[in-house]
């Protein structure tokens, strides 16, 4: 799941949902979530075009259609982390 992040406090993230859970029904899109740092597997952000960190995302191609894997590769980082950050 991904999370919007509205705040930081601390090692806690506060967040919006930005989908619904496929293993918890209680976590919806919208909810506003707390979690430790430390839960946190993956991270992205845009900058100038471009997406940055989303590890996970490069797992997916093969679940993707050609079209989408094309175009989500267009659009991330030749690199997970941006360099110069």
């Amino acid at each position: 799941m991904w999370i919007k992040p509205t705040a930081h406090r601390g090692d806690v993230i506060e967040g919006v949902l930005t989908d619904d859970s496929a293993f918890r029904a209680d976590l919806r899109k919208g909810m506003t979530v707390h979690v430790k740092a430390s839960q946190v597997d993956d991270w992205g952000y845009s900058h100038e075009g471009r997406l940055w960190g989303n590890f996970t995302t490069v797992l997916l191609f093969g679940e993707m259609t050609p079209d989408e894997a094309s175009f989500t590769r267009s659009v991330l980082g030749p690199t997970r982390v941006e360099p110069g950050v």
